[in-house]
């Protein structure tokens, strides 16, 4: 904009990305590599601002990052948001195994995911590893 000649105050430029940065997200993401049908998902406790936080990833087995989240607690209720979120990014297709360390929340969502998915048959198959 300065280029040719025309002034922009800072605050129009981060409504503009606010605008159009979600619309941009969404036509890049269908040009990125598609992640493997693995997942591998854990969480780490590190300090934020001063605060102990929760730092949740899921990485398919490429080594590719597929998602992150920063959360105050670890439980079921973040795990099961975080899991749902990963499976929607990746809207092509669902995982079909997910590996995990052995905390014991992952076990119980993801047979609710699998749940809701189809009640009759397991889709996600959970792996524990340490």
């Amino acid at each position: 904009m300065e280029e040719r000649g025309v002034e922009v105050d800072r605050s129009t430029i981060l409504r503009w990305v606010q605008k159009f940065g979600p619309e941009i997200a969404k036509r890049i993401e269908r040009h990125l590599r598609r992640s493997s049908l693995d997942r591998h998902v854990d969480e780490t406790y590190l300090r934020v601002g001063g605060k102990w936080r929760y730092l949740w990833r899921a990485v398919d087995a490429h080594g590719q990052l597929i998602d992150f989240r920063l959360t105050a607690r670890r439980g079921a209720k973040a795990a099961k948001v975080f899991l749902r979120k990963t499976i929607e990014r990746v809207r092509l297709h669902r995982p079909i195994s997910i590996i995990t360390d052995k905390a014991s929340t992952y076990y119980k969502v993801i047979q609710e995911t699998n749940y809701s998915y189809d009640p009759h048959f397991d889709v996600i198959k959970h792996i524990d590893k340490n």
